[in-house]
């Protein structure tokens, strides 16, 4: 019967590969589609895509989009998180972090039931509510036990997903643990800002307590990991100001830059913080000043905001950080034979990137550092970017399925800062599809033919992180 088995299919038509093109229909069988056409490999075995009465569901991955916002700008200093990567915006040196070196914590809460809650006394986590209940009905209740210990061991098995109530799923932004008979610690799934920021209350009090105030964090607090930089310099101008000596100045007079008062003092006098040395000409007033301003005299500390280039009798402000904000560092002359130029009293020229340039900019900064390269192949791949329209920031997961949660208030979705990044709509829940599992196994039996209509599906290829799956098909007579 397997000789007659494999004779039959040897008679299906081929291309010019020998790949065979004409699969078998029915209840479940291979399929053909473009991107997993249907085979027949060297050892004439049948492989393409699992599907049910002949047709695949395709699986997606899990889309989600934020928007840059048309009049609050994208500024240095701004952080957002997608999951567990946290973003920083940088107009400075377009690298550096302003965490270096922080070592990510999730936030933790405790739950004390020191005895029994009453009917319909609730707990609040993240933005799933708990409701105890004696006779549970729904996926979110919690039945009252017997003991406080057990009404807390179903507590956890509620937030866990299983609880055994219809429709109960793991909360999507926590997890339980129980620390004793009546104390369960309450874990963010993901690190920093958005799990403290899952409310955390209860009106079961004093029965069922938690810890905080409201929100998740007062057993541990959560802490941001080192953020990735997103480079906005290029759209980012950095204010500044040219001030020019005619001269030298008179000692002890003075000159304010972005908040810190210079004084000149006498060539040769003793010099303390605040202080240059005036100088025996132009050129070296305005070389001096300029090491009083970026702390390189050895007497003064770098000013915080700015910073000083030299050019003859010119000497250049700039602001450390790019932005709009830049062109508000006020400046002041209280010199002799020196102004600044248009006789200003702040720099000038900072600009801000509009809401098309900071999209772009996100969405070139997120995709260079997800990607992997030839030079760096461990970079991550979760998820890869593009611009969607105005302002907008599209993501999608590379991993297809519904397993990557998309709760309220942390997840994979977007925990911003600043008002000018916001969520535009809440993600797309993704399909899983009926690719499979690798090693999975479906049968199909009819029962006729003495088992000539039998076969056995293996999954033997599933990489759900760029879509590709493959299942083998065997008469059952030879996989069993």
């Amino acid at each position: 019967m397997i000789l007659k088995y494999l004779r039959l299919r040897k008679r299906a038509s081929k291309d010019a590969s020998g790949n065979s093109t004409t699969p078998r229909t029915g209840a479940l069988d291979l399929v053909n589609r473009n991107d997993r056409p249907f085979v027949r490999n060297a050892g004439n075995v049948e492989s393409g895509l699992l599907a049910e009465a002949g047709t695949p569901v395709n699986s997606t991955a899990r889309t989600m989009r934020i928007q840059t916002h048309s009049s609050n700008k994208v500024i240095h200093g701004q952080t957002f998180s997608v999951g567990n990567y946290h973003f920083e915006i940088n107009a400075t040196d377009g690298v550096t972090a302003s965490n270096v070196g922080a070592v990510a914590e999730k936030a933790q809460g405790t739950i004390t039931v020191t005895s029994q809650p009453a009917d319909t006394e609730v707990v609040l986590i993240g933005a799933t509510t708990y409701t105890f209940k004696n006779t549970p009905a729904g996926a979110a209740h919690v039945k009252i036990g017997a003991t406080a210990a057990i009404t807390a061991d179903h507590l956890v098995s509620a937030i866990n997903g299983n609880s055994g109530q219809s429709g109960n799923v793991a909360n999507p932004e926590v997890e339980a643990k129980g620390l004793n008979a009546t104390k369960i610690l309450i874990t963010a799934k993901h690190y920093g800002a958005s799990g403290s920021a899952a409310p955390f209350t209860t009106t079961a009090n004093p029965e069922v307590t938690v810890d905080g105030s409201g929100t998740l964090g007062a057993t541990r607090a959560a802490v941001d990991p080192q953020y990735i930089p997103i480079d906005i310099r290029t759209n980012a101008a950095k204010a500044a100001r040219v001030g020019t000596f005619t001269g030298t100045p008179d000692a002890d007079d003075t000159t304010a830059i972005a908040g810190t008062t210079y004084t000149a003092k006498a060539v040769g006098a003793a010099t303390s913080a605040g202080q240059f040395e005036l100088g025996t000409d132009s050129t070296s007033a305005a070389a001096n000043l300029a090491a009083a301003v970026n702390g390189t005299d050895g007497v003064n500390s770098a000013n915080a905001n700015v910073t000083a280039s030299v050019s003859g009798a010119a000497v250049t402000i700039t602001a450390k950080i790019g932005g709009a904000a830049g062109s508000a560092l006020a400046l002041t002359d209280n010199l002799d034979a020196f102004t600044w130029a248009s006789s200003a009293t702040a720099l000038t020229g900072g600009t801000d990137p509009t809401q098309a340039q900071a999209r772009d900019l996100i969405v070139a900064a997120i995709n260079s550092d997800v990607l992997p390269t030839a030079a760096n192949p461990d970079q991550r791949t979760d998820f890869t970017c593009a611009t969607g329209g105005t302002g907008n920031v599209d993501i999608t997961w590379k991993k297809h399925g519904t397993d990557i949660d998309v709760s309220s208030g942390g997840g994979a979705r977007v925990v911003a800062t600043p008002t000018s990044l916001a969520e535009q709509s809440p993600p797309s829940a993704g399909v899983a599809g009926t690719e499979g599992l690798q090693g999975a196994l479906r049968f199909l039996y009819d029962g006729t033919d003495a088992g000539s209509n039998d076969f056995v599906y293996i999954c033997v290829d599933a990489d759900d992180s760029i879509n590709k799956y493959r299942w083998n098909k065997l008469p059952a007579l030879i996989a069993l």
